[in-house]
């Protein structure tokens, strides 16, 4: 009886599994409550088509997209390879791919934002990691991978690439361009 009800009351795999990754965007949201407070402009969860956008924040440092991922494993980034060593069993890796998604997304938004408003401002992919990641920081040319414990003051510290007198200009073309997109796919 113990059995049945503890197999009863244990949700599938993919609801335990989107419960754990949920934790991390939560994670996230709260890392960056602090630039809101210094003038960023920061959305969790915008639609994507068939997915969405983790975070999209719009500061001095300029426009950043951002996947959250908290994993059961070690993280290592080797150039543009991103392998997760498990936890469960440490002879087993994989290569963890969604920073490509992320990079992809990063991509539209740019596009979204150069159509829907002529503005030409790069959007920067980046995956923040709640879980072992031994570097910490990894800035590559396509993506950058930071711990989420550190992703506030990373961002902060980033060279002024917006005048503060245009984030929130800037921020409101974004989200527009993002929404015109979004329905003209449904």
């Amino acid at each position: 009886m113990a059995f049945f009800m503890c197999a009863w009351l244990t949700p599938p795999a993919f609801v335990e599994n989107w419960q754990f990754g949920a934790w991390g965007e939560e994670a996230t949201a709260r890392a960056l409550q602090p630039l809101e407070r210094d003038g960023w402009v920061v959305w969790h969860d915008l639609t994507a088509g068939r997915g969405n956008v983790d975070h999209v924040a719009v500061g001095p440092g300029g426009i950043f997209l951002m996947g959250s991922k908290r994993l059961r494993g070690v993280v290592n980034v080797d150039g543009s390879a991103v392998t997760v060593t498990r936890l469960d069993d440490p002879d087993l890796s994989y290569e963890f791919t969604g920073s490509r998604h992320v990079q992809g997304l990063a991509l539209q938004a740019h596009s979204r934002l150069a159509t829907g408003s002529k503005i030409q401002q790069c959007v920067q992919p980046g995956v923040v990691f709640w879980c072992d990641f031994p570097k910490g920081l990894v800035e590559d040319q396509r993506c950058t991978y930071v711990h989420g414990d550190a992703l506030a003051e990373w961002m902060a510290g980033q060279p002024q690439r917006i005048a503060p007198s245009r984030v929130t200009h800037l921020a409101e073309a974004l989200r527009a361009s993002w929404e015109d997109a979004e329905k003209q796919l449904t």
